[in-house]
Formats: C-alpha cells, sequence, structure tokens
C-alpha cells in the first residue's frame, strides 16, 4: 500500500465463452483477505507457543520457549 502496509489478496480468474465456446472476455474478481490471513497467523503463533510451553519440563523451560518464538514473531533478538 502507498502506506507502507502490507495487505493479501486472493483473486480468482475465468474466461467467458460464447455459444460457439469462443472467448468473449476474461473476468477477475479479487477481494482483500489481509484479516482473515492475520487471523491465521495468529492462530498458528497461539498453537505453537501452547505446543511448545505445555512440552517444556518446567516453568523456565516454558519461558524460554515462549520468548523464543515471540522474537521469532517480531524479528527480535534473543539475547
Amino acid at each position: 500500500m502507498p502506506d507502507g502496509s502490507i495487505r493479501w489478496q486472493q483473486w480468482s480468474d475465468r474466461a467467458i465463452f460464447d455459444e460457439q465456446g469462443n472467448i468473449l472476455y476474461f473476468q477477475g474478481v479479487g477481494r482483500d483477505i489481509t484479516e482473515s490471513k492475520v487471523a491465521q497467523d495468529r492462530l498458528q503463533f497461539l498453537h505453537a507457543l501452547t505446543l511448545e510451553t505445555s512440552m517444556a519440563g518446567n516453568a523456565d523451560k516454558a519461558l524460554q520457549a515462549a520468548a523464543r518464538l515471540i522474537c521469532e514473531m517480531r524479528d527480535w533478538d534473543l539475547r
């Protein structure tokens, strides 16, 4: 987008034919699926967070796993 934000789009394209099977024109329909993509990414993150922390042997390992996943998601350095 002009402001630098990223948007996700989904497009469906198809040909429209006449009675003889000749292509008359092409039709393209697009829609913004950004909200759905963001929700899907958040759900995947929460699933990974739940799985990693539930498999940790103790609270310290669970916190380390959570910190690692958060840093990966945000592109932060984990120091």
